[in-house]
C-alpha cells in the first residue's frame, strides 16, 4: 500500500520534467542584438536599414535628399518635402492640371508651372499673346478672346460695322436699300450695287432722257430720267 504515494510522485516529476523540455525545445532563441535600436528611432535594427540615422527606418517621410529615408529600396520617390509638377506635352512651359506629380526635380515633359487649355500646342499657354480681333482662338486660355462675331455671319466685330445684323458684314453684296452700307466699305448704294435702275441723260431738262447716254444706279442722279424718250 505504501508503493502507491511513490509511484505518484514518480509519475509526476516524469510529468512535470516533459513539460519543461517541450517549452526549452519550443522556445524561440532570441538574440540580444534583436532588440538592438542604436539611433533611438523606435525601430529595432533588424528591420532599421540604418540604425544609425534616427531620421531612417520604414514609415518615415521620404525627403529629397539621395537618401532612402523609408528603407522601401527607393531614393526620393513620392517625397514629402518635393515640388508638384505638370505634364507638358508641347513644351511650352505650361502643363495640365489633372497631371500633377511631386517629385524633387522636374520629370521629363513636365513643368512647374500649370494653366494649360491646349497641350497639342504651344502657341497656346497663359502667357501667350492676343492681339488679333479676327482670330477666334483663346491663346492666352483666359476663357475670352478679342474676336466677337454676335451675328454670326462670319466676320469679326472689329470689322464688321453692324454686328447686329447677319446680312451686313465685309463681302457682302452691296444692295439698293435706301442707304445702308451692305459691304461695310464705307458707303452705300455705290456703282455696282444689286438693284441698280437704269438713268437716261437729260440734258436739256424737258423730262426726255437720251437713250445712248446712259448710267446705272440705284437712285436717280441730278440730270437724269428713268425715260429714254428724248429723240
Amino acid at each position: 500500500m505504501k508503493t502507491l504515494p511513490l509511484f505518484c510522485s514518480l509519475l509526476f516529476a516524469i510529468s512535470c520534467g516533459s513539460d519543461d523540455a517541450d517549452k526549452e525545445m519550443t522556445s524561440p532563441a532570441v538574440s540580444a542584438d534583436d532588440l538592438v535600436d542604436g539611433d533611438g528611432d523606435g525601430v529595432l535594427e533588424s528591420l532599421d536599414c540604418n540604425d544609425a540615422d534616427p531620421t531612417v527606418f520604414p514609415g518615415a517621410p521620404e525627403l529629397c535628399n539621395d537618401v532612402d529615408d523609408d528603407c522601401d529600396g527607393d531614393v526620393d520617390e513620392d517625397p514629402a518635402d518635393g515640388d508638384v509638377f505638370f505634364y507638358d506635352g508641347d513644351g511650352d512651359g505650361f502643363g495640365i492640371g489633372a497631371t500633377a506629380v511631386t517629385a524633387c526635380d522636374a520629370p521629363e515633359q513636365f513643368a512647374a508651372a500649370e494653366g494649360d487649355c491646349n497641350d497639342s500646342n504651344d502657341a497656346i499657354h497663359p502667357e501667350a499673346s492676343e492681339d488679333d480681333c479676327t482670330d477666334p482662338v483663346d491663346y492666352n486660355c483666359d476663357g475670352s478672346v478679342g474676336y466677337a462675331d454676335a451675328d454670326g455671319d462670319g466676320s469679326p466685330a472689329c470689322e464688321d460695322c453692324n454686328d447686329a445684323n447677319e446680312a451686313i458684314h465685309p463681302g457682302q453684296d452691296e444692295v439698293c436699300n435706301g442707304g445702308i452700307d451692305d459691304d461695310c466699305d464705307g458707303s452705300a448704294d455705290g456703282p455696282g450695287s444689286v438693284g441698280e435702275s437704269t438713268w437716261y441723260a437729260d440734258a436739256d431738262g424737258d423730262l426726255h432722257g437720251d437713250p445712248d447716254s446712259v448710267i446705272e444706279a440705284c437712285d436717280e442722279p441730278e440730270g437724269y430720267v428713268s425715260n429714254a424718250t428724248d429723240c
